[in-house]
């Protein structure tokens, strides 16, 4: 080995040796980061979806289909039982709308059972419950069951619902 090489070799090794360490810190810093940015994301999601809950709660009691559509993104996609899917923010409040326009009381109760996120999307899996006053029916209609929701994060910073189903616990009459 020429004296060059020799002298070469060792002024790299150092340098390598600098290279793969502060590397490696920056790989620590950054997996410590992320562990914090979601346990953070968690925790903001979760109230994300109490205040989406409450806007929904509030806006399917007093009638809002505009409210609720408002909730989703333009493209949204809901997936009621016995009915074909209906897509977009504007079909969803034609739906509400409709909806609200033959009832004269509601109730909705929604609880949240387990909620997670992966990146910009988030899912809710949880229970609801509702009763309606449909104009000229001789009862209210009421059901219960399970839903899914999966929302993202919109670029203004809020969640949005993208694809919503659920169905009934009761019997099929």
């Amino acid at each position: 080995m020429s004296c060059r090489k020799a002298v070469l070799a060792l002024a790299l090794v150092p340098s390598l040796l600098l290279v793969s360490c502060a590397r490696e810190a920056q790989q620590e810093a950054a997996g410590e980061a992320t562990e914090m940015a979601m346990t953070r994301s968690l925790e903001d999601v979760g109230e994300a979806i109490a205040d989406i809950d409450t806007q929904y709660i509030e806006a399917f009691t007093s009638g809002d289909a505009a409210a609720i559509s408002g909730l989703y993104v333009d493209d949204a996609m809901r997936m009621p039982p016995n009915m074909a899917m209906i897509r977009g923010k504007e079909a969803i409040e034609a739906y509400f709308a409709e909806m609200f326009g033959a009832t004269a009381a509601r109730a909705l109760t929604l609880e949240p059972v387990e909620f997670g996120t992966s990146g910009d999307l988030a899912y809710v899996v949880g229970r609801y419950s509702y009763t309606i006053e449909v104009e000229g029916a001789p009862a209210p209609e009421h059901d219960e069951g399970k839903y899914v929701t999966i929302s993202t994060l919109s670029e203004d910073g809020s969640w949005k619902m993208v694809a919503q189903i659920w169905n009934s616990d009761l019997p099929a009459e």
